[in-house]
């Protein structure tokens, strides 16, 4: 088996929406989260606000290890986040720094370790 690495995926749910709607805050936490985990940051975090249907803030930052991206929904007051590395990293750490930021009372999370049975183009025997 082929490790491949780590997913990490949260909802987050009755977020403060003014929290979630500051750009500046989700741009801090891009960078923040990361460096706090031990991951390297390959650029700067890139933040975009679409008002098209409703407020959506999303936000990525590209690692050296892979990615970390957040949307938030003010209105819905909800959160969305994700983060994928080849690297492991403490899950308890990375939500509790999004909590603190967002206060949210609830959430669900899915951690995922990703892998291929074997090397890619490699028979199966």
């Amino acid at each position: 088996m082929i490790e491949l690495g780590w997913h990490w995926i949260v909802d987050a749910f009755d977020c403060d929406p003014q929290r979630l709607a500051d750009v500046a805050l989700l741009t801090r936490l891009l960078g923040e989260v990361p460096d706090a985990l031990g991951l390297r940051r390959v650029g700067e975090p890139q933040v975009h606000v679409d008002e098209a249907e409703e407020p959506l803030v999303v936000g990525l930052v590209l690692l050296a290890e892979s990615h970390f991206s957040i949307h938030a929904r003010p209105r819905q007051r909800v959160l969305h986040a994700d983060l994928f590395s080849c690297a492991r990293f403490d899950v308890e750490r990375c939500l509790l720094q999004l909590s603190q930021a967002y206060g949210f009372s609830e959430h669900r999370a899915h951690f995922f370790e990703r892998s291929l049975p074997r090397a890619p183009g490699a028979s199966a025997r």
